[in-house]
């Protein structure tokens, strides 16, 4: 009688402590998700606020919230990165903190975008984030590298006396842009294009016979 008891109260306790850690693992994933969701806030709100600066030619808010984008990017890093770091790519989050790593690595230097781009093209394989979004970042990691792009997600923009002129950063291979772009998810570059005019308020050119030299060094004196 007194070992069934005993057997008893151990499966009792065992079970008692299976919840307790389960209970503990949905809170902390729970806030794990509300901190990554305030990442995505702070990173998308400076990033908001300039692109408005921009189209409105406002130097002091471009000041301003260029400013507050480099603060709110440094502290986003040190979450996202040391979480990355020491435990890899949460499982079960919602969309806006998958979101919020992947905008995290697209928005930092050229090394940990680098570090992080296998990552990235896993969670895209895997339908974790968004199929365009390891193609927005390989482009933009190779305009950092001053090669062509393959899926056309990337701009830059040049001054033209006082007139903003916006570049498609030349291609590999423009005859089949939008075949590319479509098996990704992404609009058709005119389209795209036209998405950019809206939000930048400035022309935008696809050139693709210039060379990212071209581009990077054209005055448009």
């Amino acid at each position: 009688m007194k070992k069934t008891t005993f057997l008893a109260v151990t499966m009792c306790i065992s079970a008692l402590t299976t919840q307790a850690q389960e209970f503990n693992k949905t809170t902390r994933d729970k806030e794990l998700d509300s901190t990554l969701c305030e990442v995505f806030v702070k990173d998308q709100f400076a990033r908001i606020g300039l692109r408005k600066a921009i189209k409105e030619n406002n130097v002091d808010s471009i000041i301003h919230y260029n400013t507050m984008m480099q603060t709110a990017d440094e502290e986003n890093q040190r979450i996202v990165f040391n979480l990355l770091d020491e435990t890899g790519w949460p499982e079960d989050l919602s969309n806006d903190a998958n979101k919020a790593i992947f905008l995290v690595i697209d928005h930092s230097d050229i090394e940990s975008q680098k570090k992080y781009l296998n990552l990235v093209k896993l969670q895209s394989e895997n339908g974790v984030i968004s199929k365009s979004y390891y193609p927005t970042l390989l482009d933009r990691v190779l305009m950092k590298e001053n090669q062509r792009q393959v899926y056309g997600t990337q701009t830059h923009i040049k001054m033209n006396k006082e007139e903003k002129i916006l570049y498609v950063w030349p291609v590999v291979n423009a005859e089949n842009i939008d075949s590319l772009r479509n098996t990704v998810d992404l609009l058709p570059l005119a389209e795209y294009m036209e998405v950019m005019k809206e939000v930048i308020g400035c022309e935008v050119i696809f050139d693709n016979s210039l060379n990212p030299e071209d581009i990077k060094g054209k005055s448009n004196e």
